[in-house]
């Protein structure tokens, strides 16, 4: 009989860093490999007529796939896909979660600059090329900012309906020093890892550039200007 899974969920906005940090938790051999397989359209997509039952049998299967030996599994939602799940397979059907982690971004503009920048040139991760070119744009920031938002809002409502106390990890703090942003997770779960974790393995890079800054700068002036009582 397989031993029951000891499972953690990242609760992620868009570019927030969770796709680095999935990979940086996944170095360390013991912490699963996380990623957005609990996708409800992914798990439909081998099974378009599946009923509950069967969605559930599949994200337990997903689940398994993606533990190491330890039997610790993680998975990665933005809150708009973590909501649909949920409502198709309930949590206690499949055991809950023993550790939420947020990944989170104290930067909110640049967090909305970047999701502006990869909406026009889909270009998600450095791995992918982009198809299409970026420009400024201040409504489109405003959208991405409101979009982000309503993730970071559903999020903080789950988390006091359900009485949930996440663990918070943020986007700079993964960068800066991702051996600490790990081993919070790490010491949740009481295990140590069986390879070191750096950045250098992730095989990504940062996005953000200086017209990134600039943009953040720009918009943040005009938010301002646009703002009742702005001189």
């Amino acid at each position: 009989m397989a031993k029951a899974l000891r499972k953690y969920i990242l609760c992620s906005s868009q570019r927030s860093g969770s796709t680095v940090y999935c990979r940086l938790l996944r170095m360390t051999g013991v912490l699963g490999a996380p990623a957005e397989y609990l996708v409800l359209g992914k798990l439909r997509s081998d099974r378009p007529d599946a009923d509950a039952d069967a969605l559930r049998q599949a994200a337990l299967e997903r689940l398994r796939e993606h533990a190491t030996p330890n039997d610790i599994t993680g998975v990665k939602l933005h809150f708009h896909q973590f909501d649909e799940f949920s409502r198709s397979v309930p949590l206690d059907t499949i055991g809950g979660f023993d550790l939420w982690v947020q990944v989170d971004r104290r930067d909110p503009i640049a967090q909305a600059v970047s999701l502006a920048r990869a909406w026009q040139t889909r270009q998600y991760s450095s791995q992918q090329v982009a198809q299409g070119e970026a420009s400024y744009s201040f409504d489109l920031i405003a959208r991405a900012t409101q979009r982000l938002q309503r993730d970071k809002d559903g999020w903080r409502i789950y988390f006091e309906k359900h009485g949930i106390r996440p663990l918070t990890v943020n986007y700079e703090d993964i960068v800066d020093d991702p051996e600490g942003a790990v081993g919070l997770v790490l010491a949740a779960f009481d295990v140590k890892g069986t390879a070191p974790v750096s950045l250098d393995g992730v095989k990504l890079t940062v996005q953000r550039n200086d017209e990134s800054l600039e943009w953040a700068q720009r918009f943040q002036a005009e938010l301002r200007a646009r703002s009742p009582g702005a001189a």
